[in-house]
């Protein structure tokens, strides 16, 4: 009996929690409503990337850009939301897109069994970037400029 307190107050804040995430339509069935924003002063795009401020969610990392400063000419991204996929010359690219101006970070993977991690920071006009490509003996300062 002493515990029936703390489950009511349980409840009570389940019930509220549950309350705030629905709508009552005019027949009274409980509809489940979006969310308007998943980060304050930001809002969700068509374009899936939820992180990024009104308006700018172009999906900046998408396209063939060509690089300097390490052994691949070109790279080319494929921006889904915030997740990042890249193919260069022999070697795939897994990362996620995160900020204004975005920057990308994540890992790659050869065909020759070589692996490492990179990041990338990208230019305020988005047309370029510029960042570090690391792995098993290798460093590299990578610099992209969009093609």
């Amino acid at each position: 009996m002493r515990n029936f307190p703390v489950i009511v107050l349980g409840l009570l804040a389940c019930f509220l929690l549950c309350s705030a995430c629905t709508d009552r339509t005019a027949t009274g069935t409980a509809v489940v409503t979006e969310p308007t924003s998943i980060i304050p002063g930001t809002a969700p795009s068509s374009s899936g990337h939820a992180g990024c401020p009104e308006g700018s969610c172009d999906l900046p990392w998408t396209g063939t850009w060509a690089l300097s400063g390490g052994d691949h000419p070109l790279v080319t991204f494929s921006q889904k939301g915030v997740e990042i996929t890249g193919k260069t010359e022999g070697i795939s690219l897994y990362g996620t897109t995160t900020g204004t101006p975005p920057k990308l970070s994540g890992t790659w993977k050869g065909g020759d069994g070589k692996e490492g991690w990179f990041w990338f920071d990208m230019s305020a006009d988005q047309n370029a970037f510029h960042g570090e490509w690391f792995g098993t003996g290798t460093y590299s300062a990578i610099n992209g400029t969009r093609k």
